[in-house]
């Protein structure tokens, strides 16, 4: 949901340099919060389709919104799967396609989002596995929340909890082994 308010364009010569800005006051909500944005660049773009009923898929083209900075698309009956196109968006901080009836697996393509800050994949039909990435398997748990992605998230943590745990006993018998030669 965006609100606006006053619009003011500010320009701006510095020397050999010219800068527009646009000072809006917008009321956005995007990673659950409600702000208040006082001045806004001409450069921070989000896209908030959230909470409609149109049942489609995701365009592959969404790619190719370069300059994005946060998509959300939850709650909006999408069908189909989530277009790899979407590890295009190399700026993205803020990713919601929660809600939908989004199927098949996540794209490999979303690992390479490296600003991605909040993601929120729950509440989807997705399968498979979570792309290994450090930047996916930050995410909480909740982020895949209600997807048969989420069960294989939950049997991957028991495994490398059992996996530690196996690795600290063979270290503790090394060392009494190594103490009592």
């Amino acid at each position: 949901m965006v609100v606006m308010h006053n619009q003011i364009s500010i320009t701006c010569e510095f020397e050999t340099i010219t800068c527009t800005f646009f000072e809006d006051i917008v009321t956005i909500i995007t990673k659950g919060l409600e702000m208040e944005l006082v001045m806004i660049l001409t450069i921070f773009t989000a896209l908030d389709f959230s909470n409609n009923r149109f049942k489609e898929e995701i365009p592959d083209i969404a790619g190719d919104l370069k300059y994005l900075y946060v998509l959300n698309l939850s709650r909006y009956a999408f069908t189909g799967s989530i277009p790899s196109s979407l590890g295009s968006l190399s700026r993205i901080e803020s990713l919601d396609l929660s809600w939908n009836k989004l199927s098949g697996s996540i794209p490999v393509t979303l690992a390479s989002l490296t600003f991605l800050l909040f993601m929120n994949l729950a509440y989807n039909q997705l399968i498979g596995m979570i792309p290994s990435s450090t930047q996916l398997q930050s995410f909480p748990e909740t982020s895949f929340e209600e997807t048969k992605a989420y069960a294989e998230l939950l049997r991957q943590l028991v495994a490398r909890k059992e996996n530690r745990q196996r690795q600290h006993l063979m270290v503790g018998m090394r060392m009494t082994l190594t103490e009592s030669t």
